[in-house]
């Protein structure tokens, strides 16, 4: 008798029991004379910031700007915090202290400054994300009148 429909096989993630396995995951057990303690690690967002800013500094600009803000809104607020962005734009040299006047934002400063390949593919579409970027402030100018 063959395999029924029924009985396919499930990822192993995908049972009941996801919640007690992701919990597991996430803590460590240590047994020290005979007694046992459980550690759970902590969670991204209950993170010092210094550090949590440190962690999105591996996710790149682009991930950041579409990806994690959308998480959750304590990871929207930390990427749209200044101090993350001033980390981007020295890692790659896009402003010093003394550059940008005009742009107070260092968010904006950096996207407002693409690099090839970092932040864009080609030198065409940087020049194509420039140009988006000029449109939509005269749009915001044009509707704030």
């Amino acid at each position: 008798m063959g395999p029924s429909a029924t009985d396919s096989p499930q990822c192993c993630l995908i049972d009941g029991d996801l919640p007690r396995q992701i919990k597991k995951a996430l803590s460590i057990t240590a047994t020290a004379g005979g007694e046992t303690n459980v550690v759970t690690a902590p969670s991204l967002t209950s993170l010092p910031s210094d550090v949590l800013e440190c962690i999105l500094l591996f996710c790149g600009a682009g991930d950041i700007e579409h990806s994690v803000k959308r998480c959750c809104k304590s990871l929207r607020a930390a990427c749209q915090g200044e101090a993350l962005w001033k980390l981007l734009c020295r890692l790659l040299g896009k402003r010093r202290d003394d550059d940008c006047r005009d742009t107070p934002s260092y968010r904006r400063c950096y996207l407002s400054n693409p690099c090839v390949p970092v932040d864009c593919a080609s030198i065409s579409e940087a020049i194509e994300h420039v140009e988006r970027l000029r449109r939509r402030d005269v749009a915001m100018n044009y509707e704030g009148k």
